[in-house]
């Protein structure tokens, strides 16, 4: 178990993240062609590739250095969760109160991604200049605080890996968005997580089914050698076989967790020094 919460706050960690961006003219329809392939990234899950393809990364971050105070990583973010970076290009985003939206195509059919990508950059820029900070700005945009945070957390996952793997991002973001639901030993969710209950929910919204208990999670993963990557699991116990408590990490040295009776799923310290090892989903 877990004790003694190392508090994140998120959009305050969310660096801005330069990408070198490459002097390559790219035409429109070209661009278009190939804004959704997953790109060198592997599978992980149900959604194949990366979760922000390497020209959707290339239009984002030529996006962000025309706006201060506006990272790449926010927009990648941003645009997995309105369409799956392109994947879904109808899917209307959680916060969004009609079909389509700024962050991705803006409806079936749309004849220019990139225009339609620069345009939601013009969009938040303008909110940001407006409200004073990317937090408010984006707060205004989704009109919740958890949703804000969600946002803030995928944004900080890119930052520390830019190809992210499709289905590790959908574990988190599952994971954030249930920062805040109580702890209960058993509980599988949606009211109630224990610990190795929020990762089997959040594993299996990216199509990967895992064993129930911290321990079988441990004996099922990959051991991970050096520092783990968003997406891993982070495990704790007295012993490789004794796992009692497992997280999974979002980057930046955190993870997000069920700790214990009466306390909620959060934001911790990812406490590699105290943990038995960390796991990667095949």
């Amino acid at each position: 178990m877990r004790s003694s919460p190392a508090r994140l706050l998120v959009m305050g960690v969310v660096a801005v993240f330069a990408v070198p961006v490459a002097a390559l003219m790219l035409g429109s329809t070209a661009v278009i062609a190939d804004l959704s392939s997953s790109g060198p990234g592997g599978a992980v899950g149900g959604v194949p590739g990366e979760a922000v393809p390497p020209l959707w990364r290339f239009v984002e971050a030529e996006g962000a250095t025309s706006c201060p105070g506006l990272p790449w990583s926010t927009l990648g973010a941003l645009g997995f969760i309105a369409t799956g970076s392109g994947r879904w290009p109808t899917r209307t985003p959680p916060w969004w109160p009609w079909p389509g939206g700024r962050f991705g195509v803006e409806r079936p059919g749309a004849p220019n991604v990139v225009t339609d990508v620069h345009r939601a950059t013009s969009a938040l820029c303008g909110a940001i200049r407006a409200h004073g900070s990317l937090s408010a700005a984006l707060g205004d945009l989704t009109g919740s605080p958890a949703w804000v945070t969600a946002i803030g957390v995928l944004a900080t996952s890119l930052d520390a890996e830019p190809n992210v793997a499709a289905g590790r991002a959908q574990a988190i973001l599952f994971s954030a968005e249930a920062i805040g639901v109580p702890y209960q030993w058993g509980g599988n969710g949606p009211a109630t997580y224990d610990c190795s209950g929020l990762m089997v929910a959040a594993w299996h919204s990216a199509g990967i089914g895992l064993p129930r208990t911290a321990q079988e999670q441990f004996d099922a993963t990959s051991r991970v050698l050096g520092r783990p990557e968003p997406g891993d699991m982070i495990f704790f116990g007295t012993s490789a076989t004794s796992v009692e408590h497992v997280g999974i990490e979002i980057g930046g040295g955190h993870m997000i967790d069920a700790p214990y009776t009466g306390a909620f799923v959060r934001i911790d310290g990812d406490g590699l020094a105290d943990a038995v090892g960390a796991g990667s989903v095949p």
